[in-house]
């Protein structure tokens, strides 16, 4: 759709007043696809400015594009009008102000909508001179001075004569300017003496005014014009200062642009040059600013160049001989007494409180404020607080009372009564806190000391690190006093030995290098590298050996390992009880898996648990109850059937006691496998109807021929020792050759040996069964043929 934009005209309407009205009368023409559009339709406007990019007005308010509401208007075969920021007008929010005429360059932007959408007509059209009307009703009563008036300007025929007769003349009557008809017609007037007459004009000849036509005190300030009496109507000398009243020279009379650089005013100079005009003295006597009568500030000089500045009370004071010092303020006279700040040092500065002293060698120093703090060494400082000192070289107290910093680069932040006097020691605050040794730190706390070099005390009570590199994080009479020991917090423990560790709990002990205690009580590692977690009274004595918790357990051999429970024992090398109580791995190697009073004192003997249950034999396993593996390698289990020991009887051997029976099942569903059944003396094979299939007819006959052709021999396995009883039997591979081809052929499983043997059997009881009939046929042939033969010999 295609839309154009013809503007037919602008004008603004002038009320008879002085008030202008805020619009502007616009009227267009909508024309779509060259057809004059005759519709409602829907309009949107905005004075913008040349670039198109600001708006100066739009008919919603928006500051910039297009606006969000539009103005709804009848177009006449093309031809619509509107006035412009009539706020009566549906969607025309807002007034044309006359500010957006203090722009040059003002245009009107249209966007038109038939229903289908807004679009911005092109071009948009430039404001001429009747929008910029709106700026005449701007201008205020009274604004047309006699400045705004050209010479000239206001001729005869500009005057209002209404009311004028001939040969009247506009004349001031002492209240007003009206038309007066002169005394005498306004001719015949004579100049008088000090007068001139001009045509119709008086006017006083220069110096017509003497002293006799005025009375005693006829002239005074009113009376004289600003400026009328210059340095020409004066005679040199003229006006003294007896001439002058009281307060008559004002600001205003003096000649502030040639006194800008003589005179220093309230309000600051203009026009000074840096170096040739100061505020000062030009000799060597001290520069004083007073305050109610009292020395606020003084400038001392120094031949060097380098003055002290002394501020506040008048008690402050520098010392003779000190250049480059700084007080810059505090101190006083307070009930009789004086309170004075005083720097004894050069270069040294005092920022304010009182009582405050910079020790002469304390060259570069600084106290903040506070009182009766002292800088005694070059480059000192204390910031603030009571009585603090900082006495070593670079030393610094940050506030709190009766602080020291006496060490080299020393710091202290806080507190009351912290001493440090190591190099570079810190103590951050608290009470009664001492770092003594070099590098050495504390944060907090009370009574806490740091005296070894590079030992730390975060905070707590009676914390001490007094091994070199050692630390203390918190709590109450902690001790690290090895070589990089730590204790973290707690209670009276203590990290002696080098590089051992104790995290918190009360009265534990790291005593070996490398040793830890977690936490707990009473706890002790006391062998290299040892460990223990926590719990109570537990010991780690052994090389690398760990205790990691429970009650009275030890670890006293080398790599032995207790994990918890109630007095239990690992007292050999790399013997291990995970826990339970009173159990005792006492073999190299051994273990305890738990339970209660078991005992692996064989080499790498195992008990998993249980109760009562020994295993002494080397590399022997005893489980359950009262099993006693009593010879190397052998395996005991022990059910609870029976309290009486249930013990191995030779090396190597497996031993089970189960008096409920043993069940072995060979896959995952327990379908299939053997069991011993209680106080049963055989194994029994899974042989339910319900768990085969594929049942077939055997012939036994033929089992029974294959079986005669494998052989049955005499043999020994090959481990078995010479001259020990043969087994009697046949080969696997010959076998399972004959009856189970392809099945694993290097052995005999005894169902399958059963199955076969059944089978045999069968098929020779078949055979007997054929013979014995054809053997009792016989017989009874026999029989008939004895009878037959009886008979014939008869």
């Amino acid at each position: 759709m295609k839309k154009l934009l013809f503007l037919l005209g602008m004008f603004v309407a002038f009320a008879a007043s002085a008030q202008v009205p805020q619009l502007i009368n616009y009227q267009g023409r909508i024309t779509m696809g060259g057809t004059n559009y005759d519709a409602t339709g829907s309009f949107k406007f905005a004075l913008v400015d040349a670039a198109g990019t600001m708006n100066y007005w739009a008919n919603d308010g928006s500051a910039s594009g297009e606006p969000v509401i539009g103005v709804s208007l009848v177009v006449s075969k093309g031809l619509y009008s509107v006035l412009l920021g009539d706020t009566t007008v549906s969607g025309m929010t807002t007034a044309i102000g006359s500010s957006v005429f203090a722009n040059s360059d003002v245009r009107l932007r249209v966007w038109f909508s038939d229903g289908t959408g807004y679009q911005q007509l092109a071009p948009d059209q430039r404001i001429a001179a009747v929008g910029y009307a709106l700026v005449a009703g701007t201008v205020p009563d009274g604004a047309i001075t006699t400045a705004k008036l050209a010479a000239a300007a206001v001729t005869p025929a500009k005057l209002d004569v209404t009311g004028a007769t001939s040969g009247q003349v506009l004349a001031y009557n002492g209240t007003s300017v009206a038309w007066t008809t002169l005394s005498g017609g306004g001719t015949g007037y004579t100049a008088g003496s000090g007068l001139t007459l001009a045509g119709n004009t008086f006017s006083i000849t220069s110096g017509g005014i003497t002293s006799a036509y005025l009375a005693a005190g006829a002239v005074g300030s009113s009376q004289i014009a600003s400026g009328a009496v210059d340095t020409t109507q004066l005679a040199s000398g003229a006006v003294t200062s007896a001439k002058l009243g009281s307060a008559a020279v004002g600001v205003a009379a003096l000649d502030l642009a040639n006194l800008g650089t003589t005179l220093w005013q309230a309000g600051g100079n203009a026009g000074t040059t840096p170096g040739t005009h100061y505020l000062g003295t030009t000799d060597n006597v001290a520069l004083q600013l007073h305050v109610n009568g009292m020395r606020a500030l003084r400038l001392e000089p120094n031949v060097n160049g380098a003055p002290n500045l002394i501020a506040g009370s008048a008690q402050n004071s520098v010392a003779s001989g000190v250049v480059g010092a700084a007080i810059a303020g505090g101190a006083a006279n307070y009930n009789g007494v004086a309170y004075p700040n005083v720097v004894n040092s050069s270069f040294s500065t005092i920022a304010g409180g009182t009582s405050n002293t910079i020790a002469a060698s304390a060259l570069n120093s600084f106290i903040g404020g506070g009182s009766l703090n002292g800088a005694g060494a070059g480059l000192a400082s204390v910031l603030g607080g009571y009585f603090n000192l900082a006495s070593g070289v670079e030393a610094t107290v940050g506030g709190g009372q009766a602080n020291l910093a006496s060490g080299p680069a020393a710091f202290i932040g806080g507190g009351v009564t912290n001493t440090a006097s190591g190099f570079e020691s810190v103590v951050a605050g608290g009470e009664f806190n001492g770092a003594t040794g070099t590098n050495a730190f504390v944060g907090a706390g009370f009574d806490n000391g740091a005296t070894a070099n590079f030992a730390a005390v975060v905070g707590g009570y009676a914390n001490l690190a007094s091994g070199k590199v050692s630390f203390v994080g918190g709590g109450t009479t902690n001790y690290a006093t090895g070589f990089e020991s730590v204790v973290v917090g707690g209670e009276f423990n203590a990290a002696s030995g080098t590089n051992t560790f104790v995290g918190s709990g009360y009265n534990n002990g790291a005593a070996t290098n490398f040793a830890a205690v977690v936490g707990g009580y009473a706890n002790l590692a006391s062998g290299k590298v040892s460990f223990v977690g926590g719990g109570t009274t537990n010991t780690a004595s052994g090389f690398e050996s760990v205790v990691t918790g429970g009650e009275l357990n030890a670890a006293t051999g080398t790599n032995s390992v207790v994990g918890g429970g109630y007095n239990n024992g690992a007292t050999n090398t790399a013997a291990v009880v995970a826990g339970g109580s009173f159990n005792l791995a006492g073999g190299t190697v051994s273990t305890i898996g738990g339970g209660y009073y078991n005992g692996a004192t064989g080499q790498g003997a195992t008990v998993p648990g249980g109760w009562a249950n020994s295993a002494s034999g080397s590399n022997s396993f005893a489980a359950g109850f009262v099993a006693s593996a009593a010879h190397n390698g052998a395996f005991v289990w022990s059910d609870s059937s029976s309290t009486t020991a249930f013990a191995s009887t030779a090396a190597n051997q497996f031993t089970v006691r189960a008096a409920g029976g043993t069940r072995i099942f060979s896959n995952a569903g327990a379908t299939a496998g053997v069991q011993l059944l209680a106080n049963g003396a055989s194994w029994s094979a899974i042989s339910d109807r319900n768990a085969k299939k594929d049942f077939a007819p055997v012939d036994g006959r033929e089992v029974l021929r294959k079986l005669d052709e494998v052989p049955v021999q005499s043999w020994r396995y090959k481990w078995d020792e010479a001259g020990s009883t043969p087994h009697l039997g046949p080969i696997a591979q010959e076998f399972k050759a004959a009856f189970y081809p392809g099945r694993d052929d290097k052995s005999i499983s005894t169902l399958e040996f059963d199955g076969v043997e059944l089978a045999a059997i069968q098929g020779l009881h078949s055979l007997v069964k054929e013979k014995d009939a054809r053997i009792t046929a016989l017989e009874q042939r026999l029989a008939d043929l004895e009878m037959k033969l009886n008979k014939l010999v008869k």
